[in-house]
């Protein structure tokens, strides 16, 4: 068995990857075994109408669960197996305008009164936690299932300053997690006369292969507008010497893959590999990078310390 990210998430991770390596003679055949043997749900006892499940390791699972695997699991770094050029992360703030800011702020009151109410749903939470993160990116999407565009965003005038001045030597890769960024990123692009193709969720999958190798081979192609879910492994997009997020998921996955994507073997065609962050200042931009920097999936943890990211 071999993988590059064996906990995303949770050492739940665990349980199928080596059940299938040995049969189950580790850690069982019985998922809900293994479960109630390392893991605990820390919400057990809730009302009925509030709960939600949350699983927790219990104290020393970490350390139980190393001493059962260690014995036949090998762990070599990427450094380790490759030689690569230096990988370089830098991150440029935005601020936010005044209509967008407004805006924004309404949306994080609205969520702080419904947390700090008795009807605590945690997918309704995350609802709002994306509204948030749409607003950070630059449009609003409404109730009627419109999105509508913010006029004094900041980022679409940030990424036109960045791609004006590398896109002339360097290929770029522009992450996106919205589809409304995509056409955002397109009109930027098309003002700098930019060539551009597009990875996501709206090119067939059989197309995908052959317009990566377009950005690849085609020297009038400068940047691909790519979602990290449509371009996991087996795309290759090492011609690209810098990457920008524009904006992001919640996934520890998608940022591992997204980086993975022309950060690989045969990036020593480049002197070093760029990742540009683009976050909105004072928003949950900002959260959301710190907690996959500490490889914690907020998807998963939304609502334990929710407050401490909105305030």
């Amino acid at each position: 068995g071999m993988t590059g990210t064996p906990v995303l998430n949770s050492i739940e991770d665990l349980f199928s990857q080596v059940r299938f390596l040995d049969k189950g003679a580790t850690l069982g055949t019985n998922y809900f075994s293994f479960r109630a043997r390392f893991l605990y749900d820390k919400n057990r006892g809730m009302p009925k109408q509030r709960y939600f499940p949350d699983w927790r390791p219990q104290p020393g699972a970490e350390e139980r669960l190393h001493a059962l695997i260690q014995p036949f699991t090998t762990r070599f770094k990427k450094e380790e197996c490759i030689d690569l050029p230096p990988l370089v992360e830098t991150t440029i703030p935005v601020i936010m305008g005044p209509k967008q800011e407004k805006l924004y702020n309404e949306m994080k009151e609205d969520l702080l009164t419904f947390l700090d109410g008795k009807e605590v749903v945690a997918t309704m939470a995350l609802t709002k936690l994306l509204r948030l993160q749409q607003m950070a990116s630059g449009f609003c999407h409404t109730f009627d299932g419109k999105d509508l565009e913010i006029s004094d965003s900041p980022k679409a005038e940030a990424l036109k300053e960045i791609l004006s001045d590398i896109s002339p030597k360097h290929k770029t890769i522009i992450w996106a997690a919205w589809v409304f960024n995509y056409e955002t990123i397109r009109k930027v692009c098309d003002e700098l006369k930019i060539g551009y193709v597009e990875l996501h969720g709206g090119v067939p999958i059989p197309k995908r292969p052959e317009i990566a190798e377009k950005f690849r081979k085609d020297p009038s192609i400068r940047v691909v507008i790519c979602h990290p879910e449509a371009t996991s492994e087996g795309i290759n997009l090492v011609e690209a010497s810098y990457s920008i997020v524009y904006s992001r998921t919640f996934s520890l996955k998608h940022e591992e893959q997204s980086i993975a994507r022309n950060y690989r073997g045969g990036s020593t065609m480049h002197e070093k590999v760029t990742r540009i962050n683009l976050i909105t200042k004072n928003t949950v931009d900002e959260a959301i990078l710190k907690a996959l920097k500490q490889k914690k999936d907020i998807s998963v943890k939304v609502l334990d310390g929710l407050k401490e990211i909105l305030t």
